[in-house]
């Protein structure tokens, strides 16, 4: 099962990351990402969000029944898009995302991060997670990495069950 919305996540993620730039070679789409990237870290808000918030409107369930997944940039445009709109969210699920800067959002957007309907999961020695501002977080798991880049979906290391398996706590 876990598997299984960790491929989605990576899917959503890759879908809303290609938004702003489709029709660009890999190379020219790479630097766009970068630099959203930095904006982002730096001003608290990615250029994509404005589009990120567009395909949620356009493809949302009118009855609340929508669940958001972001992997990387995707999880920092998926957690912007939850914290305007997460009274018609169900859940979201975040794997390695870069996070939002604690320091743009409103009291009632950080109290949306902290609810149940949000899963953050980390893992050990991802370095993505550290390209915003400390995280003022508490909802994060830390998943044990099998030993590969800590940073791609697959790096996370389960159990025979499907559980994820716990990884080091970081030094924050």
């Amino acid at each position: 099962m876990l598997e299984t919305i960790l491929h989605r996540v990576l899917e959503q993620s890759h879908l809303l990351m290609s938004m702003a730039t489709q029709g660009f070679h890999l190379e020219a789409q790479m630097v766009c990402q970068l630099t959203d990237n930095a904006v982002a870290a730096a001003t608290g808000t990615s250029v994509q969000t404005g589009q990120a918030e567009e395909f949620f409107d356009a493809n949302r369930d009118p009855n609340g029944n929508n669940y958001l997944y972001g992997h990387s940039k995707g999880g920092e445009l998926a957690e912007s898009v939850y914290v305007n709109n997460h009274s018609k969210i169900k859940e979201i699920h975040l794997l390695n995302p870069q996070p939002l800067n604690p320091y743009t959002l409103s009291p009632d957007q950080r109290i949306a991060l902290e609810s149940d309907k949000v899963d953050i999961v980390i893992v050990e020695g991802d370095y993505v997670w550290f390209l915003g501002q400390l995280p003022s977080y508490t909802r994060i798991r830390i998943a044990k990495s099998n030993g590969g880049n800590s940073h791609l979906y697959n790096s996370v290391e389960f159990d025979n069950s499907g559980n994820i398996i716990s990884g080091n706590q970081p030094w924050w």
